[in-house]
């Protein structure tokens, strides 16, 4: 009999996926959670960009606030979601970005073959 290792690539990449929230509220489809997480995230962009940009204009064609508050973060989130960055979920590629600038960036670290470089300021004499 074969023996092969379970590739557990699929099942790791699978969403969160919220059926039961208590005794008494169960949804049949269920809720995932990085899709809501994301929709209220861009929602409060849109909201701050409404309040202190876009209000003259969005106020002015009238239909267009349902448009801009529902349609457009829907979408967008529907497309931020799929977006994969070096074949990582965006989430997880932000977070490892944001750790390579406080890390690395910020504390001007340079590295040669992996290993961190000392004394990368100090003049070198020879003898």
């Amino acid at each position: 009999m074969d023996k092969k290792a379970y590739n557990l690539k699929r099942t790791f990449e699978q969403p969160i996926v919220m059926y039961e929230f208590t005794d008494g509220l169960k949804i049949n489809k269920g809720l995932r959670v990085d899709f809501w997480i994301t929709f209220i995230i861009i929602w409060i962009v849109f909201l701050l960009a409404f309040l202190y940009l876009m209000k003259p204009l969005i106020m002015s064609i009238s239909g267009l606030m349902f448009i801009y508050f529902t349609v457009a973060p829907y979408y967008l989130t529907k497309y931020v979601v799929k977006l994969k960055q070096d074949g990582k979920k965006l989430f997880f590629f932000l977070w490892d970005f944001i750790l390579y600038i406080l890390n690395v960036q910020m504390k001007h670290v340079k590295y040669s073959f992996d290993e961190e470089v000392h004394y990368q300021n100090k003049k070198i004499t020879f003898k």
